[in-house]
């Protein structure tokens, strides 16, 4: 009974007198070795190399949230492969739906197709590219804000894709007026639409393919007001 106690007290005297070594040895091992140092990054879909070169940290404790997060990317995701010590970064850049300008301040901005702010843009005239003047009077929203509640700004898309199924090409798009919850168009025969952010645009497609049936009396229109539901107001 007493030898099995003395080598209890042995047993416990050598794992005490072992067990800071191992300590020591896992700190090296972990923070000093480089063992786990990162070796490489990948970059996949539209990614950039990282603002800060993560080569030979540690990839157990190296995160990605130094990295400011771009607003031109909609998507950005970081992925750790510790046996190979590598990351792999995957971005995917928001697409340029149409482009913004605020009057105000005489500034034009890329949006994408859920209605946010991402990049400045070069201002632009006539049909190859959608875009929008906007003179609402109160201050313009800032880069990664949304340009118009998800409903208005559904809505002006969904119009620009009507006219170009129309075959009507688009000179100028303009908001005067945020509260008043309209887009004017011209068109580029000079014709001028006034839409409603307000009104379903399954009714705009109806009217205007009605208007446009007589070719001769669509020549001769100058304006049409569709900013009533059910409504068509041509103006002579």
């Amino acid at each position: 009974m007493l030898r099995k106690r003395k080598s209890r007290v042995w047993l416990w005297i050598n794992l005490f007198a072992v067990l800071p070594l191992f300590i020591a040895g896992a700190i090296y091992l972990v923070w000093y070795s480089g063992v786990f140092n990162i070796t490489a990054v990948n970059l996949e879909g539209d990614a950039e190399p990282l603002s800060s070169n993560p080569i030979g940290k540690n990839i157990l404790f190296w995160t990605a949230s130094s990295e400011a997060p771009d607003i031109k990317f909609s998507r950005l995701v970081v992925r750790k492969d510790y046996i190979r010590r590598e990351l792999t970064v995957f971005a995917e850049e928001r697409s340029k739906e149409i482009i913004w300008c605020f009057g105000s301040i005489n500034v034009c901005y890329w949006v994408d197709k859920d209605g946010i702010l991402f990049s400045e843009a070069p201002e632009v005239s006539g049909a190859l590219i959608k875009s929008v003047k906007d003179f609402r009077g109160d201050t313009p929203p800032r880069l990664g804000e949304n340009v118009l509640d998800n409903i208005q700004y559904a809505r002006v898309i969904q119009i620009f894709d009507i006219l170009e199924t129309l075959n009507l090409s688009v000179a100028e798009a303009r908001i005067r007026d945020l509260n008043l919850r309209e887009l004017e168009v011209d068109l580029s025969d000079g014709t001028l639409i006034i839409f409603s952010t307000n009104v379903a645009t399954t009714f705009v497609e109806t009217a205007l393919r009605k208007l446009m049936g007589d070719m001769a009396d669509w020549a001769r229109i100058k304006s049409i007001n569709l900013t009533v539901p059910g409504r068509a107001y041509p103006s002579y």
